[in-house]
């Protein structure tokens, strides 16, 4: 069993309060460079003439990972030539087979998140400008992070709310046969951003940790700070209780619906 520790912290900002993303390649346990050369062959196999850039994100981008406990999350951006549609946010059909890969060699991986989102005219206005612009490190193609808006810990930070519902009716649909200890803390983890974004321009500052979320948003909440501790340890300890999980989930996650982040 995983206990809760108190680990995370903000990122930076200038005098204004803008968001400063301060990381580099460079900055990365070289153990973990080791593993990022291989997701990003995969990338560079997988997707060809399609794949415009690749980056990485989360504690690993900042260099905080915690060996066994971390996971690799990276994401790539592709050409509109890659599908007819426009990729929003898409699991790479590669993942599973990269991941057990690295998983199998490389025991302080927890896991690995590789993602699709389509890059077009445009794209700055998406809320995934936000993450490459804040938190996000190029490994590959060309960097696009310069070019994008700034960001303050305010309403243009505001992501994971935007698709909670929507998350929410996903993982109510997962059936038992299909249902794995991942996709457990998968909607925990958004579930925890998701109360942090509820009181982050309160805070007036912004982080993606999520000992942080839950620290902060039981500040702001004190009477959910017992249902926010049970969503950062199924996090850390998923289950695989999936009737539990969805009365929880349905009912967690309408007290976070029903506020209006804009008043927040």
């Amino acid at each position: 069993m995983i206990v809760i520790q108190p680990i995370g912290n903000y990122l930076s900002q200038d005098e204004d309060g803008f968001i400063i993303n301060g990381f580099s390649l460079d900055m990365i346990n070289h153990k973990w460079r080791t593993v990022l050369d291989i997701v990003k062959s995969g990338f560079v196999e997988n997707l060809g003439e399609n794949l415009h850039s690749i980056y990485v994100r989360g504690s690993v981008a900042r260099d905080l990972a915690i060996d066994g406990i971390s996971d690799l999350d990276m994401f790539a951006l592709v050409k509109p030539s890659f599908s007819k549609e426009k990729i929003r946010w898409q699991v790479a059909d590669f993942q599973v087979d990269i991941a057990k890969n690295i998983k199998e060699k490389y025991d302080f991986v927890s896991d690995v998140e590789i993602m699709l989102a389509t890059y077009k005219e445009g794209f700055s206005d998406s809320n995934l400008a936000m993450i490459v612009k804040t938190q996000s490190v190029l490994l590959f193609g060309k960097s696009i992070i310069k070019t994008l808006k700034k960001y303050k810990a305010d309403e243009s930070m505001i992501l994971n709310y935007h698709w909670l519902e929507a998350d929410i009716l996903d993982f109510i649909k997962i059936n038992n046969v299909d249902f794995t200890l991942e996709k457990c803390s998968e909607i925990m983890k958004v579930i925890l951003r998701t109360g942090f974004e509820l009181v982050m321009k309160r805070v007036g500052k912004f982080s993606p940790d999520l000992y942080i979320c839950y620290r902060d948003f039981s500040k702001f909440y004190p009477n959910k700070e017992k249902e926010m501790r049970q969503v950062l340890d199924w996090y850390l300890n998923p289950i695989l209780d999936k009737k539990k999980l969805n009365h929880f989930v349905v009912d967690f996650g309408a007290f976070l619906l029903k506020f209006n982040y804009r008043e927040r």
